[in-house]
């Protein structure tokens, strides 16, 4: 199908705005069992492009100075209980110092 074509080039394409608005324009009803394990691989691989942004959001919420009470920002931000928030602000501090690279680009 024309979506399957078009999922097959999206193998190459960063994850990203742009590949987002290219799964969103894919009707899934209308592709073959063949395709549709290729939407899944890039449907996952925006999934984890949308959790790294949320971390380096979180991580920088967390390390401003003027901040006061981060934990409860992102707690209500993400509608999820303080301590869930705490933890994401762990990983996120955590990611960063992991990967300085990737965060500061």
């Amino acid at each position: 199908s024309l979506d399957g074509e078009l999922l097959g080039a999206l193998d190459e394409a960063p994850a990203g705005p742009w590949l987002a608005e290219m799964l969103a324009a894919v009707d899934v009803s209308r592709l073959t069992t063949f395709e549709l394990p290729s939407y899944l691989r890039q449907c996952s691989r925006m999934q984890a492009w949308a959790g790294a942004q949320l971390a380096a959001g979180i991580a920088e919420l967390a390390s401003r100075r003027d901040a006061v009470g981060p934990d409860k920002d992102v707690a209500f931000a993400l509608s999820e209980p303080v301590g869930a928030a705490q933890r994401r602000i762990w990983w996120s501090r955590r990611l960063r110092r992991w990967l300085p690279a990737v965060w500061s680009s």
